[in-house]
């Protein structure tokens, strides 16, 4: 089940500052509710949905976070974080091989490979393209932590 929450701060990206440094927060995926700052989240709960938001066993991601990973549910037919969404086996396996892809692209290490990526799902400005290529390192951490935890649901 996927549900999209409301406005908050970013957890776990990249930030620069004002030198131009990037620093990368611990984890992108929150797995402690307690440690949600504000309501802009999206939860991936575990399971059949059980009729309420803020489960213990979800996790969480922040719309920021989610979008550079979000090619890879166009598997889930009419997938959107505004709503609650059922995602079945086959299409989690799906999901984690493009994951996958995803990673072994950003490894390659080629930039236009990547914007290209992310150009052909989005509709935007270059720099919403290059912004979300210079988030590889987040976007590794991101897919280690999310494929991981897929895992853990599938066994």
């Amino acid at each position: 089940m996927v549900r999209r929450k409301h406005k908050s701060q970013q957890a776990g990206a990249e930030y620069g500052d004002q030198n131009g440094r990037i620093a990368l927060y611990m984890s992108i995926i929150i797995k402690n509710r307690k440690k949600l700052r504000g309501t802009c989240y999206i939860e991936f709960y575990p399971g059949k949905y059980s009729g309420q938001c803020w489960n213990n066993e979800s996790i969480y991601l922040s719309e920021e976070d989610i979008e550079l990973i979000l090619p890879a549910f166009k598997f889930v037919n009419k997938f959107d974080y505004y709503d609650f969404i059922r995602i079945d086996e086959k299409n989690w396996r799906k999901i984690v091989k493009e994951l996958n892809s995803l990673k072994l692209l950003i490894e390659n290490d080629n930039t236009g490979d990547l914007e290209n990526y992310y150009r052909n799902y989005f509709c935007g400005n270059d720099f919403y393209f290059s912004s979300l290529s210079r988030r590889k390192r987040s976007t590794l951490k991101l897919i280690n932590e999310f494929t991981g935890w897929v895992a853990k649901i599938d066994k």
